[in-house]
């Protein structure tokens, strides 16, 4: 399996820094070392980790993209790669849990409303009865 792998000095705006360190991690990229990161080789991945080596150069800065192939420890890289998605998708159904629960209480106040007529608001924790 080949991997890209990013490597690159950060620019000195926190800011941009901040802007390129999210870049990374939102196309997937998972950080080996301080400024190394890799992804599974893949046009798309290729493509957006060529326009962020363009944004560091842009900004004056230096980075390399390389194509890498694993001599030893691909087990234990694949493995992170995975931790971090696996990561990522929990974040992702927690936040569904929450738009489907909200999205329920509403539904629910509406059909009681329109069978009733009487919006019923949720209690508040602690609400006497």
């Amino acid at each position: 399996m080949a991997w890209l792998v990013l490597t690159c000095r950060l620019p000195a705006s926190a800011a941009l820094k901040t802007t390129i360190r999210r870049k990374l991690t939102g196309i997937g990229a998972v950080y080996l070392a301080n400024a190394v990161t890799v992804l599974p080789a893949s046009p798309a991945a290729e493509r957006a980790l060529r326009q962020t080596r363009n944004t560091i150069a842009g900004a004056g800065d230096s980075a390399e993209l390389l194509r890498a192939e694993v001599l030893e420890g691909g087990p234990g890289l694949i493995a992170t790669y995975n931790v971090a998605r696996d990561q990522e998708y929990g974040q992702i159904l927690a936040r569904c849990d929450e738009v489907v629960d909200d999205f329920a209480v509403r539904v629910y106040q509406t059909d009681s409303a329109s069978i009733t007529g009487v919006v019923h608001r949720p209690r508040s924790p602690g609400a006497s009865s």
